[in-house]
């Protein structure tokens, strides 16, 4: 969940923040809005899947891991260092930021490599794990005025004075104009998502046929991998624990994707109808870039 960020130094929601923390190459965003980008642009492959095509959207919205863990170190230490002053020890909280990175762009086409497939089943990537420490932590006991002290209210929200609210303020300037045009690339990437239906659900057709060859034949869309019984039961959730089934599931539906080019003709269409959309907001990938070295500089020197 995004927060909307007020220049008022009001009490504001803990909540994921879904920050986009990097120094993204001029050259890989595209520079500004030009006659000679629109026709020299090529959506390039991302690093972390050679069948998957990203666009500057992507970019923006899934940065490289090394720089979004940096950040996370640096928030994580900022916190750390004022609560010990308060006589508190804490443990890493930056996983409240909800920071994703380009590991996440496979989760976009609900892909997962076999080796993940066998970890993960079908669902991304840490979410049982991220579940499992939100129960363990809910039941840990906590000293008495930790989360006053951490967060400067017990309900919910931080406040700026508070360690967490100082740690926000150090290592994220500029926050609000940030997470304006992360919500603006965000609104983009799901237009051209909406704008590529026609080619995704004739690209489904193959890999539907492809899930049938290998014995899933209620796979008919994507969209039914949420359920055991597939499309014809999509209400039916698969269980919390990880089971067999579900991992066989995962990994013919990854191999189906390759096999029949899903994976490349989706992403590559979704990729090229982001960069047009971005086209037509001359100035947004300058501003972002800038607004990150901002960004970058200050997290450097956070003590």
């Amino acid at each position: 969940m995004i927060i909307r960020f007020v220049a008022r130094k009001l009490k504001r929601k803990l909540l994921p923040i879904v920050l986009l923390i990097c120094l993204v190459p001029l050259q890989l965003l595209g520079g500004c809005s030009t006659t000679a980008n629109v026709h020299s642009w090529q959506a390039q492959k991302s690093r972390i899947n050679p069948h998957i095509y990203v666009s500057e959207a992507d970019q923006i919205l899934f940065p490289p891991q090394e720089q979004t863990d940096a950040i996370r170190r640096t928030f994580d230490k900022s916190v750390k260092e004022c609560m010990s002053r308060k006589g508190y020890e804490t443990q890493e909280v930056s996983g409240l930021l909800g920071i994703e990175d380009e590991n996440s762009i496979e989760n976009v086409y609900s892909f997962l490599p076999e080796d993940k497939a066998m970890k993960y089943g079908l669902a991304a990537p840490g979410f049982r794990e991220s579940k499992k420490t939100s129960d363990l932590n809910q039941t840990v006991a906590k000293p008495e005025g930790y989360d006053k002290t951490l967060f400067g209210t017990e309900s919910g929200e931080y406040i700026a004075n508070s360690c967490y609210g100082k740690a926000i303020s150090a290592v994220f300037p500029n926050l609000d104009r940030t997470e304006e045009i992360r919500q603006v690339v965000r609104n983009i990437s799901l237009e051209a998502s909406r704008l590529v239906d026609a080619k995704r659900i004739e690209a489904e057709k193959g890999w539907g046929e492809c899930m049938k060859g290998k014995g899933f034949g209620q796979f008919k869309t994507i969209s039914g991998l949420g359920s055991p019984k597939g499309d014809t039961n999509i209400e039916e959730g698969w269980p919390d624990k990880l089971t067999l089934p579900e991992i066989k599931v995962a990994q013919a539906s990854s191999k189906c994707m390759i096999e029949t080019g899903y994976l490349e003709t989706v992403s590559k269409a979704q990729a090229i109808a982001a960069h047009k959309l971005i086209q037509r907001k001359p100035g947004l990938l300058t501003e972002w870039q800038k607004l990150q070295k901002q960004q970058y500089e200050a997290s450097k020197h956070v003590s």
